[in-house]
């Protein structure tokens, strides 16, 4: 018997407390959306860098290249390791700019024989 209305007050207790949380709603005017800052950044691993030479061609194709570094703020090119034939290109874009990443791959496979693997483009967020 006493085990009975234990169970009994552990349940009703449980019920009362699942009614108040799910009483709790979140209203959309109360949750703060993350915001996305001026810049989003896109940060491309290139395929057949395997010297300073690389850099130098994919530097005059992309980050030199008058139409698509108009939207640049920043073009950093970095060989990563030579010998796996592996580099990086991190652009900064400027406020409002559009993301124009098939433009960008377009103009690395022009400079030579280098190919894009990984593309991310992450909007530095704000909270």
């Amino acid at each position: 018997m006493k085990q009975t209305l234990a169970f009994l007050g552990l349940a009703t207790l449980l019920m009362t407390t699942s009614t108040f949380a799910s009483d709790k709603t979140t209203k959309p005017a109360d949750v703060k959306p993350a915001t996305i800052s001026d810049n989003q950044t896109a940060t491309l691993t290139i395929e057949g860098m395997h010297c300073g030479g690389c850099k130098k061609m994919i530097t005059k194709s992309v980050c030199e290249d008058k139409a698509l570094s108009s939207n640049f703020e920043s073009c950093e090119i970095t060989n990563l390791d030579t010998k796996k034939q592996i580099g990086t290109m991190v652009i900064k874009y400027k406020k409002d700019a559009p993301v124009d990443i098939d433009g960008v791959e377009k103009a690395i496979q022009t400079a030579g024989d280098y190919k894009l693997t990984k593309k991310e483009i992450n909007p530095q967020i704000k909270k």
